[in-house]
Formats: structure tokens, C-alpha cells, sequence
């Protein structure tokens, strides 16, 4: 399959495929529908893909994004797929995806979420970067705040 192929695929088949890649020592296997696959710093599957004209980075997918929070309390799940979503590529193969949403927490409390991943891209088809999520939401009579604190990503080129 080449790389217009793939990326005429839709969210839900890329996403179908990405459920059912297993872990094959440290590399995934049959990574199909994403340029560029690898893990996180908290050990999950992460995917990219960049356009075929080199100026956009889209198809964000993090797996797991875990938090601490203040109080006490830990947050797992904030499993992130952005589809077609795309930001640019800069001529030096940075990029940066910024973006603050509402979500709940347990589908009962309300919560402010941001999420930033950076990056860059090599030509030799390494991407490395760091990413981080903060959360914050009021519940169990509390006032949380949340932040998987500071992550590293790398995702090597799969085509």
C-alpha cells in the first residue's frame, strides 16, 4: 500500500488497524495506516502521519495519556486521536500541535483539558518530541488539578 493509499483510509479503519497491532518486542508490527509509529516515555503507542507534500503533520494518535493530580487522585485513559486534524511542518521539521478542549472525568464532572505535543521530523524518518496533558475539574468535593508532567515521544517512519 503506498502512502496516498493510506492516507485516503478513513479515522475509523486507521483506527481499527491501530487496535489490532500487537507489540512485538519494542516494535509494532504491520504499523499500515501511519507514516510514523512508535511509543511514549509512559510506554504507549503514538502515531503520525506527515502529508505526502512534507507540510503537515495530522493523524495525531497517543494511546494513554496518564495524570497525577493534586489532591491525590490519578487520571488514566485520555486516549487521543485527532484524525485529519493537521498542523504545518515548518521547513526544519518542527511542529507543534496546542490545543485546550472540555472533556469529564468518570462522565460525571466537568474538566478543562490542554494538551501540547511537539515535535520534529528528520529527513533519515525519525520524529522525537515531548508532549504534555494538564487537567483540572472539581469533584468528590474537591478542586483537582492534574498533569502527566513533561513526556517523550519517538516514532520512527513505518514506510
Amino acid at each position: 500500500m503506498n502512502r496516498p493509499q493510506r492516507q485516503r483510509q478513513s479515522y475509523s479503519e486507521r483506527r481499527r488497524i491501530l487496535e489490532e497491532l500487537q507489540l512485538d518486542g519494542t516494535q509494532w508490527r504491520t504499523p499500515e495506516p501511519f507514516d510514523h509509529v512508535g511509543r511514549t516515555s509512559q510506554n504507549e503507542n503514538f502515531a503520525i502521519d506527515v502529508n505526502p507534500a512534507g507540510t503537515g503533520v495530522s493523524g495525531l494518535f497517543i494511546e494513554q495519556i496518564n495524570e497525577s493530580c493534586t489532591p491525590q487522585f490519578n487520571i488514566y485513559g485520555n486516549t487521543t486521536n485527532w484524525g485529519a486534524y493537521t498542523v504545518p511542518l515548518a521547513p526544519d521539521g518542527s511542529f507543534k500541535f496546542d490545543y485546550a478542549y472540555q472533556g469529564t472525568i468518570g462522565g460525571s464532572y466537568p474538566a478543562s483539558d490542554h494538551l501540547t505535543v511537539s515535535g520534529r521530523v528528520s529527513n533519515g524518518g525519525l520524529a522525537v518530541g515531548n508532549l504534555v496533558l494538564t487537567t483540572s475539574f472539581s469533584g468528590y468535593g474537591k478542586q483537582f488539578s492534574c498533569s502527566s508532567g513533561l513526556q517523550s515521544w519517538t516514532a520512527a517512519r513505518s514506510s
